[in-house]
């Protein structure tokens, strides 16, 4: 198994759930990502979002992806020179049962791509779908 102290565990990279409660708060993980350096490590949601981004400047381990994250807060990674640092997410499946309305995963999915090609474009969303997520799992 892979644990904190395993030498595999410097090598893969790692997602955690971050929101706003106090126990899962972006700022909760700075200094585990500021102690592991070798190790890209993805929040979930980034937020709250001024948490994110402090730990985005002071951790270049450290990446946001855009499940269940709003254009505003796209926007503010964007303006403050992070788009490098994002990462297509979708937070599948779980996106689906909150949503009774969709008919699809397929649908709703598409849908949730069309959207944010739309809102941000090609070039924005072709970092975040295709760049990015390559050079986080390169670990550089």
């Amino acid at each position: 198994p892979c644990t904190w102290s395993s030498p595999a565990f410097y090598y893969l990279p790692l997602l955690i759930h971050t929101g706003y409660d106090s126990i899962c708060s972006a700022g909760k993980y700075k200094s585990l990502i500021a102690k592991y350096q070798s190790v890209n490590i993805t929040l979930a949601h980034g937020r709250p979002i001024n948490e994110a981004l402090s730990c985005l400047e002071e951790c270049s381990n450290a990446w946001i992806d855009t499940s269940f994250m709003s254009d505003t807060d796209l926007e503010i990674l964007i303006k403050r020179g992070f788009q490098d640092k994002i990462i297509f997410g979708t937070d599948f499946p779980i996106t689906t049962l909150f949503d009774d309305t969709i008919n699809s995963d397929i649908e709703h999915y598409r849908l949730l791509l069309k959207q944010k090609y739309v809102k941000f474009g090609d070039e924005q969303f072709y970092k975040w779908a295709a760049i990015n997520p390559e050079k986080f799992l390169k670990n550089n």
